[in-house]
């Protein structure tokens, strides 16, 4: 009995690994048969870290992220053992990444961008991620503010945060340096604060301008800060590789 017992946990357990390793919904891009061309970083790393070692090794192709941790994950995800994939694809990467994290999912949501997040995330009431919002419409505004303070965009976000008593002004204090990023410019309709985020990150995948700051953008999101208070706190993460000008601007770079 306690054979049979302990073959059927195992035949489970190894059932929640390999559903944890699949994309949580259809690759539409074929973003999972891209390649990683070059040495990764390998060995023990954070998820986050990992991450960024892979697509940073890519070179005829670029991935950026929307990355949301869960709030005992900070300030870089869970560790793992990273290792270059033997098939040298992006599907085989990200399958050998999650089987080791389990209690996260992703789905790729473009031709670049792919999101994860927590096992249920996107279905709880709770999450301020899945906060419904009428209209989103920005002009011209960079990316990397955007992704970095959601909520100066979002005045519903910003409600629910930080909900003032009337006739009481609020002062926001922002600490650190974020990227701008390129400039976008996005009009949605009935969208989550998550989706607006994503739709944020797909817009640089083409930026318009080519100067220095105009490289697509990831963002990651932490529900606990460096002093150990559990509050939201939005941030922009790197993953390109060296040769991303080439990637993103392929004419401009010929010239």
């Amino acid at each position: 009995m306690r054979t049979t017992n302990h073959r059927l946990l195992t035949a489970m357990a190894l059932a929640v690994g390999m559903t944890a390793a699949q994309p949580a919904a259809p690759d539409k891009f074929g973003v999972m048969k891209k390649r990683i061309e070059a040495p990764m970083v390998t060995g023990r790393r954070t998820f986050t870290q990992a991450l960024g070692d892979g697509a940073m090794a890519m070179r005829s192709h670029f991935l950026t992220f929307g990355i949301e941790l869960a709030v005992d994950d900070y300030p870089d995800g869970p560790m793992v053992t990273s290792s270059q994939p033997r098939g040298g694809t992006v599907g085989e990467f990200l399958r050998d990444l999650f089987r080791q994290v389990p209690t996260y999912e992703y789905e790729v949501i473009s031709a670049h961008t792919i999101s994860i997040y927590p096992r249920g995330a996107k279905e709880d009431p709770n999450d301020i991620l899945n906060l419904r919002i009428p209209k989103f419409d920005v002009d011209a505004q960079h990316a990397g503010t955007i992704l970095g303070f959601p909520e100066t965009f979002i005045p519903e976000l910003q409600a629910k945060l930080a909900p003032s008593a009337p006739g009481q002004d609020q002062l926001f204090v922002y600490i650190g340096p974020v990227s701008p990023g390129p400039k976008v410019t996005l009009h949605l309709r009935d969208v989550t604060v998550r989706e607006i985020l994503n739709a944020v990150t797909v817009a640089t995948e083409n930026p318009k301008g080519n100067g220095r700051d105009d490289y697509p953008c990831s963002w990651i999101y932490r529900t606990r800060t460096h002093t150990g208070e559990v509050k939201p706190n939005w941030g922009t993460f790197f993953s390109l590789p060296p040769n991303w000008r080439e990637l993103v601007h392929p004419a401009r770079t010929k010239q």
